[in-house]
């Protein structure tokens, strides 16, 4: 996703996101995957390489890699596993998976990890996906009874001729690149090519790439997307590309012009073993990693994505293998540091980051948690990237709040109270104000009416009859003729004394204690307005309205300070409104967008995501089923796990919910981690 920045310049700007949103990419191996019988003659127990994990000192009894997943030697074609991995990934601050992935013998080769887990994962929206083609030849090196034994044989080889590249790109335009959750670069599709020499040697020499490279470029526009995305796997800089084509190398090094020529857009590593001797300290690896970010970003306009990488062991294949020292989470967690600061320092660079790996084991550079260092590494991306479910400090509560909804990294949950607590004091009280401030809830849900000689009081219905022992409209009376009036309790019993509260009233109480929302009201803007910025409270409260977005600015034009402002959409699970495609279209994020559906549908997940993408929130109300697809708190309150109601709606992207059980609600999502 793109940097997010809102022009302080404008006068109907509502706030400014200044916090960075971040493409954490990590490698996904996927060779962990059971009953695959195309892997059966490298790993004959019938479970992937775990094979090679579970045997490794039965096969070099004391040796020192003893490692085991604390997940287990789970199989990774399986959704229901995968549905489990993408949860920790996506709460760990990993969003995009890169598959490496096979053509081999001229078909795909360990893909069921991908077809059969990940694409039939109930929860596949969460996290991105893309390609990188791992073309290389394969010879001894997976099959432990053979791996020491390196004659140079080939078993299966990675290049191709134009015939069956063309047959790949046409399938993973189809099968993949349309997927929704298919990764993309402004709108471009991203496939990422290992071995480029191969490449070029299978196919035919160098022109016969470029040609071939031009085609899958045009079919990739030819089904509707805006372009291809064509991303290098960097080894060494000073990789000898002379045996492939001598006219394009200067002094050892790639030009830029035969990558360039060739039809790539970017660049990233896969593993510092591809550059570095990896023999050594952590620190030392590091630091020669950070040199060539900063060669390749000096000598290349192509742009460069950082690569980090968690370690390098290789023997649980061949038995030895230069190893990486000290690599603890600390040592990897400030490399990610590095490299967040390393893309934050380059404005106009696409902010991904790419990762080595999820799950290679078989090398010991994964994320995935272990006996040795339990979740440190996922921890570590956490820490730097994760999401963050506390609220930011501040002077107040109020103020806390209020910078968690402007920040669109912000993953706290707030918790909006609908009229206030309406169960056990009349709806919009004062009482009912202050008890939800002691439960914790974060922002007061308001509605308000004008009285006949213009107070603002809180007041959801028109008329007086439902909630005071008054009758008639609100509008007919002056204030201080309302003032003979008592509210009432939900069961219709009034309290002697307790009067409808003015906005100012409430304002009061609610000053840096809670924000509010004032619900009905945007026709009165301007007037509330006013007292907000006379009680020193404007960045405290968001109206909201159905209002269209060129209608909106232009209110919010004639003020130099604003309230927050929030679209609500409704019938979301039509479509998209001419409403929503407004905000969408112009390219304004918008703090929030309260989504209403009466049923959870694709429609409703493809406006999330629009909503996530544009750098703006999720708001759902499930105060009423109508307004959430039935997934409403009351039904959260009477199941027996109330995760199957209120999970669906989290899984939205959800960060705002407005809701009728505010103490229930907080509760459950304490003990989700939200809060």
């Amino acid at each position: 996703m793109k940097r997010l920045l809102i022009s302080a310049a404008l006068a109907f700007s509502l706030f400014t996101v200044t916090a960075q949103t971040y493409d954490v990419a990590a490698y996904l191996y996927p060779a962990y995957a059971a009953n695959d019988p195309r892997l059966r003659p490298f790993w004959p127990m019938g479970l992937g390489e775990w094979e090679t994990v579970l045997t490794m000192q039965q096969r070099y009894p004391g040796h020192d890699w003893d490692r085991h997943p604390l997940w287990g030697y789970i199989n990774e074609a399986d959704p229901a596993v995968m549905e489990m991995e993408i949860d920790q990934a996506v709460s760990h601050g990993v969003n995009v998976f890169i598959f490496d992935w096979y053509w081999l013998d001229g078909r795909p080769w360990m893909e069921t990890t991908l077809t059969d887990g990940f694409l039939k994962a109930r929860n596949r929206d969460k996290i991105k996906f893309y390609l990188m083609w791992a073309n290389h030849n394969v010879g001894n090196d997976w099959d432990t009874r053979i791996s020491g034994h390196q004659e140079g044989n080939v078993i299966y080889r990675g290049g191709v001729n134009r015939q069956e590249f063309e047959k790949i790109c046409k399938r993973n335009i189809d099968l993949f690149f349309k997927q929704p959750n298919y990764y993309k670069i402004d709108g471009k599709p991203v496939f990422m090519i290992y071995e480029v020499t191969t490449f070029i040697e299978g196919i035919g020499g160098v022109e016969a790439a470029r040609d071939a490279l031009a085609w899958f470029r045009q079919e990739v526009k030819d089904a509707g997307f805006p372009d291809l995305e064509l991303q290098f796997t960097m080894w060494d800089s000073q990789f000898n590309y002379s045996g492939v084509d001598e006219a394009k190398v200067q002094a050892g090094r790639p030009r830029e012009d035969f990558i360039r020529d060739l039809g790539f857009n970017s660049m990233s590593h896969y593993q510092f073993c591809h550059y570095i001797w990896m023999d050594d300290d952590y620190q030392t690896i590091l630091d020669r990693a950070y040199e060539e970010w900063d060669k390749l970003d000096a000598e290349f306009t192509i742009p460069y994505y950082p690569h980090v990488s968690i370690g390098w062991d290789n023997s649980p294949r061949f038995g030895e293998s230069a190893v990486v020292k000290e690599n603890t989470p600390e040592r990897f967690e400030a490399a990610l540091r590095r490299a967040k600061e390393w893309v934050d320092a380059r404005p106009g660079l696409h902010p991904l980051i790419t990762i080595n790996s999820w799950n290679e084991w078989t090398e010991t550079s994964y994320l995935q948690p272990d006996d040795c260092y339990g979740y440190g590494y996922l921890d570590a991306v956490k820490n730097v990237f994760g999401p963050v479910s506390h609220l930011p400090k501040a002077a107040n509560k109020a103020d806390a709040v209020a910078a968690a909804l402007k920040d669109p990294q912000s993953q706290y949950m707030v918790v909006v109270s609908h009229r206030g607590d309406w169960r056990n004091y009349p709806e919009n009280s004062l009482p009912a104000i202050e008890s939800i401030i002691r439960m914790g809830v974060d922002m007061m849900e308001l509605d308000l009416k004008k009285t006949k000689d213009g107070v603002l009081v809180l007041m959801h219905d028109g008329t007086l009859d439902r909630t005071t022992t008054g009758h008639g409209k609100v509008s007919d009376y002056t204030y201080e003729e309302l003032m003979k009036f008592n509210l009432k309790r939900g069961h219709g019993i009034d309290i002697p004394g307790l009067k409808i509260p003015t906005l100012r009233q409430a304002l009061e109480v609610c000053k840096d204690r809670i924000t509010v929302n004032v619900d009905q009201g945007y026709e009165y803007y301007d007037e509330v307005l006013a007292i907000a910025e006379e009680l020193g409270v404007t960045d405290q409260i968001l109206i909201k309205g159905g209002y269209s977005w060129p209608d909106v600015k232009k209110k919010l034009g004639q003020h130099p300070h604003n309230l927050m402002y929030m679209p609500v959409v409704g019938n979301v699970q039509d479509g998209e409104s001419d409403q929503f495609k407004s905000y969408i279209s112009a390219k304004q994020p918008q703090m929030a967008y309260e989504l209403c559906f009466n049923e959870l549908n694709n429609h409703v997940r493809s406006a999330a995501r629009k909503v996530l993408e544009s750098g703006s929130k999720v708001w759902v109300n499930t105060i009423w089923g109508s307004l959430c697809g039935e997934h409403d708190d009351d039904k959260a309150f009477d199941a027996a796990d109330p995760d199957t109601v209120y999970g669906p709606i989290l899984d939205l992207g959800t960060s705002i919910i407005q809701t009728d059980r505010p103490e229930f609600l907080i509760r459950y999502l304490e003990k989700k981690g939200r809060r």
